[in-house]
C-alpha cells in the first residue's frame, strides 16, 4: 500500500515537472517571437540597405527554443531522473543499507 502510494505521488510529480517544463517552452517562445519581432521592425525602419544584424538574435536564440522544444515536448523530461537529488539519496542510502546487513 505505502509503495503504491508513493508511485502515485511520484508520477504525479513528474507529471507536474513536465507540465511545468511545457509551460515553461509556451512563455519562452511568446518573449523569442515578441522580441525578435520588435527587433527586425526597427531594423526594418532604421536601415535596410545594411546587413540584417538581427539575422543572428533569430538564429542564436532560435537554437535555444528548438532545444527548449525538444525537452518539453521530445524527450519529456526524459533525462530528469539524472538530475533528481532525492533519488539519488535514496539509492545511496539502499547501498549504504545494503553494506552494512551482515
Amino acid at each position: 500500500m505505502e509503495k503504491e502510494k508513493l508511485a502515485v505521488e511520484n508520477k504525479n510529480s513528474q507529471l507536474m515537472k513536465l507540465a511545468e517544463m511545457r509551460i515553461g517552452f509556451r512563455k519562452h517562445l511568446l518573449v523569442f517571437s515578441v522580441c525578435n519581432a520588435g527587433v527586425w521592425v526597427v531594423w526594418l525602419l532604421a536601415n535596410t540597405d545594411g546587413f540584417p544584424w538581427p539575422i543572428w538574435l533569430t538564429l542564436g536564440w532560435g537554437v535555444a527554443i528548438v532545444l527548449n522544444f525538444l525537452a518539453a515536448y521530445v524527450f519529456m523530461g526524459t533525462r530528469s531522473h539524472v538530475f533528481n537529488v532525492d533519488e539519488e539519496y535514496e539509492k545511496l542510502k539502499r547501498s549504504q543499507e545494503a553494506a552494512l546487513k551482515p
